[in-house]
């Protein structure tokens, strides 16, 4: 309960599809008296950079998720820890997926070592790109990993626990409501794009 009043003030999340209320820098300034948010949150906001600036097969996301996963546990955050446990699976899936379908497209050295994910993730890692492969073309496939994801956020949030976890889990669903919107038409490509007051987060160098 200890930041009930930052966290009850929040705008509810739009429907899937359409802008939502804050954005990252709002949210930011909004959280700026929680000790540890701005981190965390702009660990977070870092994916819309990458979306922009990485394909989504690209090493680099592995590297991401990897040091999300160090921050979670150098600031003891139980979600921020299940929610890179949840992504590496899903990376994970997806390049084996890939390399399955077009085994040209494998490299001659792994990118990243044997998928250690927990069970649990793995499952709803596997459920989602098996989601991903029925889908016609790629837009279809891109929304079916954005839901996927909104559904993961919401069964796995901190969701009413009042704490900096639930402000965390705001600000990943935040994320892909914006991914959705500008997949919508909604927003344009710019809303993705980092800029003052939100800087980026130099996360190369916690791996």
């Amino acid at each position: 309960m200890k930041y009930y009043y930052t966290v009850t003030s929040l705008p509810s999340l739009p429907q899937p599809g359409a802008a939502p209320e804050f954005t990252p820098s709002v949210l930011l300034t909004h959280c700026l008296p929680v000790r540890d948010a701005e981190m965390m949150l702009l660990a977070v906001f870092e994916r819309t950079a990458l979306i922009r600036d990485t394909p989504l097969e690209e090493a680099t996301w592995f590297a991401y998720f990897a040091a999300l996963s160090q921050l979670g546990r150098q600031l003891k955050c139980r979600f921020l820890l299940e929610l890179a446990a949840f992504e590496l699976a899903l990376a994970h899936a997806l390049e084996e997926a890939r390399f399955t379908r077009t085994p040209a497209l494998r490299p001659p050295v792994e990118r990243i070592p044997e998928s250690r994910a927990a069970p649990r993730h793995r499952n709803d890692a596997d459920e989602l790109v098996a989601r991903w492969q029925r889908s016609e073309e790629p837009t279809a496939g891109y929304r079916a990993l954005l839901n996927g994801r909104r559904d993961w956020v919401q069964r796995n949030g901190d969701w009413f626990s009042f704490g900096i976890g639930e402000i965390v889990s705001y600000g990943a669903a935040l994320v892909i409501a914006m991914e959705d919107a500008v997949l919508s038409g909604n927003l344009p490509l710019s809303a993705l794009e980092f800029s003052p007051p939100v800087r980026r987060w130099h996360w190369s160098e916690r791996t």
